[in-house]
Parts: structure tokens; sequence; C-alpha cells
């Protein structure tokens, strides 16, 4: 096997355990704010892959009113250098469901100040439910 194939059949078998664990992944880039989700966390928000418009301002959109305020001042305390939090909250999506996620740390501190270290990577959200909320009360 080659590099090459041993590298695409790594990332074949992350995504198929990302798919079976119902999660996906998401890059942010502390210098610029731009935000880079997989198509698996775009569907686990209810978006079609490649809409996602990569901002913060989009990802409070879609967080429920009663939860963005402290997930949104946890991932901007982290961005300041903290350590990355560990998060389940409810997001609203596009087509009116409500979901409970999780957002899972790697354990890192982010050091958006030092150079080479402001992108956020192998971050992970799993969708804790694919009921809507109401089922499950």
């Amino acid at each position: 096997m080659t590099g090459r194939d041993a590298t695409s059949a790594t990332e074949e078998r992350l995504q198929l355990a990302l798919d079976a664990g119902r999660m996906g992944t998401w890059e942010w880039d502390l210098q610029t704010g731009l935000m880079i989700w997989s198509a698996g966390l775009e569907r686990i928000f209810g978006l079609i892959p490649g809409s996602f418009e990569g901002t913060m301002e989009a990802v409070g959109r879609l967080i429920h009113p009663d939860d963005r305020e402290p997930v949104l001042a946890a991932l901007t305390e982290a961005a300041a250098g903290g350590r990355e939090p560990h998060l389940e909250f409810r997001i609203l999506r596009p087509d009116g469901g409500l979901r409970w996620v999780e957002r899972l740390p790697s354990g890192e501190r982010w050091h958006a100040r030092e150079p080479g270290a402001g992108i956020l990577r192998r971050a992970a959200v799993a969708l804790l439910s694919h009921l809507p909320i109401e089922w499950l009360l």
C-alpha cells in the first residue's frame, strides 16, 4: 500500500466513524474568524452541505436563544487562551427542528496569538438525539 493509499484508507475510516457516531468536525481560524464545517456537521445542524456561512454569527443563529449567550461566551473565552469547553446545548435547525448537540473538547489549549497556531482542528460536535426534543419529554 502506498502512502497515498494508506492516507485515503485512514480518511475513509475516519469518515465512517464520524458518520456512525453522528458527528461532524469544524475548523476555526482565530486570526480571520473564518469557520469551516464538515458536511456531516452541516447535516447535524440541518444545513445543506456546503451552505454554512462560515462565521460565528452564523453559528449563533443556529443555537437556541436560551443557550446562545453561554455557548458563545465559552467559545470566545477559549479563543482568548482558555481550554476548549465541553458543551451540551440545543440547536434550532432551519426546518424548525430542535435538537441537542454536544461539543467535544480535544483537551488542548487554544493559542490564538502564537504564530502558526491560530487554526483549530479536530473539534467535534455530536448529535445527541435525532428525535425532536418534544418526543423525549
